[in-house]
């Protein structure tokens, strides 16, 4: 538990060392000083944005010229970023603390490789990363959080990511993936926040197709079912090969269900607690939170 506790505290520096080389560098030109949020002078608007990216901290221009600013003379924000959290800046913190999530979850199993303790045998009873709607490093992390194994992420539980008192878009980030709006996350809302920056799954994966059928010709390839809100639909095929398998509403295949002709999809998991099929092989989300009492 130190060890987890001790890299949980490395959230900011190392997201910040991962978007360094993502950010976009400023050309050499005349200085024009900005005073930034923060308390920093900073010799151009690029410059504080470079910081900003970097450091993965919100700083924004609080005034044309060397900080402090005299009074009047701060920048009036504009409303809409009354929030100081744009749907960019979510997107942006949500692909950072995935790729974050996916090196804790290297180390973790590096470290319990060939562990066969009571406590590692029974947290995995309640391994929540094997369910569908979250699979890998998604799952591992929220069956991390969920200290009490309820299905839900509470505040409390929450807050041991709630790391950098500069990264202020966290709390926005959860606030908007919680649709119940009882301050908890549920399993499908934790992984849903990661799932949605990149759109509607399935509808992304047919653009990305027709894109290369414009510049090459993709005879015999595979092409998705997508349901009506963008979503995979639970039997795949590949019309050249016959071939057919399950998947979950992202696309992940599920395993041992490829064969010849039409698999049962909608009832490999008609006993899974999060979500289920409907005959007409749509994803159904009707149960899919543990809140819900059958």
């Amino acid at each position: 538990m130190f060890v987890y506790h001790r890299r949980m505290i490395t959230l900011h520096r190392w997201m910040g060392a991962v978007n360094h080389g993502k950010c976009r560098p400023c050309p050499v030109v005349h200085s024009s000083l900005v005073c930034g949020s923060d308390g920093h002078t900073y010799s151009s608007k690029c410059k504080l944005e470079f910081q900003a990216c970097s450091s993965s901290k919100s700083i924004s221009v609080k005034c044309e010229g060397p900080c402090p600013c005299l009074p009047g003379q701060e920048v009036i924000k504009p409303h809409a970023e009354k929030n100081g959290c744009s749907d960019a800046d979510l997107k942006s913190l949500a692909s950072r603390l995935k790729d974050w999530f996916g090196v804790l979850h290297t180390d973790a199993n590096r470290d319990l490789k060939g562990t066969t303790s009571d406590t590692a045998q029974g947290r995995k009873r309640f391994d929540t990363s094997i369910l569908p709607i979250c699979k890998d490093s998604l799952g591992w992390m929220f069956n991390k959080l969920d200290m009490n194994y309820d299905l839900l992420l509470d505040q409390s539980e929450l807050s041991a990511i709630y790391l950098d008192k500069y990264e202020l878009c966290m709390r926005p980030l959860f606030n908007s993936c919680d649709s119940f709006k009882d301050g908890k996350l549920s399993n499908n809302e934790w992984c849903y926040c990661f799932q949605k920056p990149d759109g509607m799954p399935c509808q992304n994966e047919m653009n990305r197709i027709h894109s290369q059928s414009r510049r090459k010709a993709l005879i015999g390839a595979y092409v998705p079912r997508c349901s009506e809100d963008g979503y995979f639909k639970a039997t795949q095929c590949h019309g050249s090969s016959g071939q057919c398998w399950c998947v979950d509403k992202y696309g992940n295949e599920i395993a041992g269900s490829r064969r010849q002709g039409n698999p049962t999809c909608e009832r490999i998991y008609e006993h899974d607690r999060t979500h289920h099929w409907t005959k007409n092989g749509d994803w159904s989300g009707e149960c899919v939170d543990s809140r819900f009492k059958f």
